[in-house]
């Protein structure tokens, strides 16, 4: 008997995931009417989905465990699960920051050894190579929550800090989503993950690391061999500690060949040489601090807000305590981080948007100083994407006279 299959969320995973189910039906919230798409497949309102007549449920990873949908779900799996007995070896990469670049990185170290590159970096399993010698996955916490039988054979996991606590309710909830794999993985698999989870149980080989040092000691790399500085750094070198696992290589030229996306630490000069840094991708705490050290030794004229996903920013705030910085707020927490500006007596302006903070800097702004778009926050409170509030910024920025 052929399985009835849903899919929940009309987007970029799910309509992958379709080719494998030709009578797959969609569910969507923001479907209003059902219809039929181009390829023939039936999308429905949410409102509509019964679990009585499905036997398989499968989510876009961005659908919170609060939905009705995922409530009423009684076969639900995830994308990585439907996938679990793929012969690909699988890398996964998790995190809160540096997951895209360091997944990118690998797969510009690995492709020669027949690698492919995707989940949340932009392409779904389904569209993967089933042949490839290896995956590699830049692996959200959503997924992660909704994936209860697949296991990488390595995982390598950045450092976790707050973010994305009003998907998975609390902090904690968020921290167990990303520890959750290495639970599962089984002997004869790496999991290299920072020191603080040390002690986490599992029949995998655990590698620890404290900091960027520690990997360069721990693994024979050196640091003035490599270009990347500051918070790429340790996305290179963990890219780095997985070629030298796996064949038992370090490649520098290789590594110092990869070009860095824009939207993160992305320098550019308006037309009076002044430096203005784009870092629209910094979406949380840990990420905007990161980019204030890199700028430690100058003035600062931050650019913070938008959504801020529910998380504390007090944390923030005390880090800004101990550095030379001026703070222009935007986006839907701005009155937020204006409180906690005068909580902290840290300089700061309210902007009406992203334009009026450029303006403002604009007429302020020496020679020696720097702009920093960090908001701290994801920009869709007013943006489609983090990359639209990065182009605007930059429209703004080429646009002064």
């Amino acid at each position: 008997m052929m399985k009835r299959v849903s899919l929940f969320g009309y987007g970029g995973t799910t309509k992958a995931l379709a080719k494998q189910f030709p009578h797959a039906i969609f569910y969507d919230d923001k479907c209003v009417k059902p219809f039929e798409d181009e390829n023939g497949f039936k999308v429905k309102p949410s409102s509509e989905f019964d679990p009585k007549y499905s036997d398989l449920e499968l989510p876009s990873p961005g659908i919170p465990p609060s939905n009705l949908l995922v409530k009423k779900a009684t076969n639900l799996i995830s994308e990585y699960d439907y996938f679990a007995d793929s012969t690909p070896l699988k890398i996964w990469i998790s995190g809160t920051n540096g997951k895209t670049t360091t997944t990118q990185m690998m797969q510009h170290l690995l492709q020669d050894r027949g690698s492919e590159a995707g989940g949340n970096i932009g392409t779904p399993l389904a569209n993967l190579n089933p042949h490839a010698e290896m995956w590699i996955l830049e692996t959200s916490s959503f997924t992660m929550h909704y994936t209860n039988i697949a296991s990488p054979n390595i995982y390598v996991l950045l450092p976790i800090t707050p973010d994305h606590i009003s998907w998975h309710g609390s902090e904690d909830e968020y921290i167990e989503a990303k520890l959750k794999p290495i639970k599962m993985m089984k002997e004869g698999e790496v999991a290299i993950v920072p020191y603080a989870y040390k002690d986490i149980k599992t029949k995998a080989y655990i590698i620890t690391y404290k900091d960027e040092t520690e990997i360069l000691d721990q693994f024979n790399i050196k640091a003035d061999k490599i270009k990347f500085k500051g918070a790429f750094l340790i996305d290179a070198l963990l890219a780095m500690v997985v070629d030298k696992i796996l064949f038992d290589r370090v490649q520098y030229d290789k590594i110092n060949s990869f070009e860095l996306d824009p939207h993160r630490q992305e320098e550019i000069r308006d037309i009076k040489d002044r430096l203005w840094v784009n870092d629209t991708k910094a979406t949380n705490i840990d990420a905007c601090i990161a980019a204030l050290k890199r700028y430690k030794d100058f003035h600062v004229h931050l650019i913070l807000g938008g959504d801020d996903k529910g998380v504390k920013l007090d944390e923030l705030f005390e880090f800004l305590q101990n550095t030379d910085v001026k703070i222009y707020t935007i986006g839907s927490n701005k009155n937020k981080l204006c409180t906690l500006a005068q909580k902290y007596n840290i300089a700061f302006e309210l902007s009406k948007n992203l334009k009026d903070a450029v303006n403002k800097i604009d007429k302020s702004m020496q020679q020696n100083e720097i702009a920093l778009l960090s908001p701290a926050a994801a920009s869709l409170d007013e943006y489609t994407s983090y990359a639209k509030r990065g182009d605007e910024f930059k429209k703004s920025v080429f646009n002064i006279s």
